[in-house]
């Protein structure tokens, strides 16, 4: 449930840091890569469907059919809240793999990621598709 980053550095620099960590690992190796940046008590919101926890959204992806991520053209805004909160804003390209069809398109992202015990975690993400 959590991921590793130097915790010593800026917000914005974590921020950074996070997103090459995320993006990669989801694009090369799929939900199972990410699931454990996720508290086990995550509140995901998918396209307009929440689940909690990371099994809950695993299983939500593998009935969505989706197989893997691609992300491009990533940019990202963040916001400290307090020592161990920060806020992160990300949009960009996503090409998304299902064993229907592909699908392309814009996409934003918001994160709350929170650290406890020195280690940082996802404890909300909204994933939202463009129009």
């Amino acid at each position: 449930m959590s991921f590793s980053l130097t915790n010593n550095v800026l917000y914005k620099q974590l921020s950074e840091d996070f997103c090459k960590l995320f993006y990669t690992t989801f694009s090369t190796q799929g939900f199972g890569g990410i699931a454990s940046m996720y508290a086990s008590d995550a509140v995901i919101t998918f396209v307009e469907e929440e689940c909690t926890g990371p099994a809950a959204f695993g299983q939500k992806l593998a009935a969505m059919g989706i197989g893997s991520m691609l992300f491009t053209d990533l940019t990202g805004t963040a916001q400290p809240h307090g020592p161990d909160t920060i806020l992160l804003n990300v949009t960009g390209q996503t090409a998304v793999a299902t064993n229907m069809q592909p699908a392309y398109g814009r996409f934003s992202d918001v994160f709350v990621l929170s650290r406890a015990n020195g280690t940082w975690f996802i404890q909300h993400h909204i994933f939202k598709v463009i129009a």
